[in-house]
């Protein structure tokens, strides 16, 4: 077993011999995690049947404040323990040895988790009065998720005082997602879990060597649909641009007005995996052409391939830029043509100058 995301992603996790213990699987965590959405665990996480721990110190991992890892098997509590010192001696995680419901009665009483996980042996069947203790106790705040890992041949769990958001199925496991919902009229629940473009978190990547009025036009009209937007750009040091990474940055900073709903970077390596280290999983991509779209298709589906949680978001340019590339504008700039009408004013004033300086140089 290997935490799957975070800062702690590739660390091995170790599980006591013995068949009593069924750790869940990385796949199934990793896509347990994935439906938490782009900004991962918060506040404080409760893992109730812990086992090895595994669950509980993903949330650690992918950012929770503090865990608390609870079970009543020595063998699984010695592994709770040695899982946590692997991660190191900050590690904001508490270890107690406890039976579920004395745990939810007594110590637990108040803990207003934010993330519960529960992943008890398949043949428990008491699950309407561990939820409700969990609501009665105040041990899962308002508003908190619920994660119930069970048998794939059993019923979906339900319970007074909670929602179903979702139930999906992983071979021989389901997972199903819950959120305590406040049933006093006028209360609202405090936030459950949505889906990535819900939550409005998306990155907008490409070369940008130098970004266009195309480019602008999407990012603006991204931010009318989308929260905040990344825009990422490539540092491909296999690929020969004009513009340095820092500069190509600098010039969207330029050419934008997004405050802090526009987050300007640059990154290496594959997209998909940048996603990934971000917890964002939606990519937002420009179409100008059918030719765009052929590439934009297999690009998409690539990527599903490598994180089946990434989604891709389509806009079309808007037509007045539709024929324009950063390829046309630098050949364009090259000979000494106008590209003023085609991108930002400091972008323009950049190309000239580069230009003139190259012109310079060859004498």
């Amino acid at each position: 077993m290997r935490i799957t995301g975070g800062s702690a992603r590739g660390r091995r996790l170790a599980a006591p011999r013995g068949r009593d213990v069924r750790p869940t699987s990385d796949k199934v965590r990793e896509a347990i995690f994935d439906r938490l959405g782009p900004d991962g665990p918060r506040g404080t996480t409760l893992d109730l049947f812990a086992g090895t721990g595994a669950l509980g110190l993903e949330a650690a991992s992918r950012g929770a404040a503090r865990i608390v890892l609870v079970d009543r098997d020595p063998r699984a509590v010695a592994a709770c323990r040695a899982n946590t010192a692997a991660l190191g001696p900050a590690a904001p995680v508490e270890v107690v040895r406890a039976e579920a419901f004395a745990f939810l009665r007594g110590p637990g009483r108040g803990l207003q988790a934010d993330l519960v996980l529960l992943d008890p042996p398949y043949a428990f069947a008491r699950w309407p009065e561990l939820l409700e203790t969990l609501r009665s106790c105040q041990v899962v705040r308002s508003g908190g998720i619920v994660v119930v890992e069970r048998s794939a041949r059993a019923t979906p769990v339900e319970a007074t005082g909670f929602r179903a958001l979702r139930s999906s199925r992983y071979g021989d496991t389901a997972v199903d997602l819950l959120v305590a919902a406040d049933e006093v009229p006028g209360v609202e629940d405090r936030g459950p879990v949505r889906e990535a473009v819900v939550q409005g978190v998306a990155i907008y990547a490409g070369s940008f060597d130098p970004v266009t009025n195309g480019h602008v036009g999407l990012i603006k009209r991204g931010l009318e649909i989308f929260d905040r937007l990344i825009v990422a750009v490539a540092r491909n040091v296999a690929k020969e641009t004009l513009f340095p990474a820092a500069e190509r940055e600098e010039m969207i900073r330029e050419s934008i007005n997004g405050g802090a709903r526009v987050e300007v970077v640059s990154f290496d390596g594959l997209l998909v995996e940048y996603a990934r280290s971000r917890n964002v999983r939606v990519l937002l991509r420009g179409l100008r052409a059918v030719a765009d779209f052929e590439y934009e298709l297999q690009m998409a589906n690539m990527n599903r391939k490598l994180w089946p949680a990434i989604e891709t978001f389509f806009m079309m340019t808007e037509e007045d830029y539709f024929f324009l590339s950063s390829r046309n504008v630098k050949e364009i700039a090259s000979f000494g043509g106008k590209v003023d009408a085609l991108v930002p004013a400091g972008v323009a004033r950049r190309l000239e100058e580069r230009f003139r300086a190259a012109q310079a140089a060859r004498g």
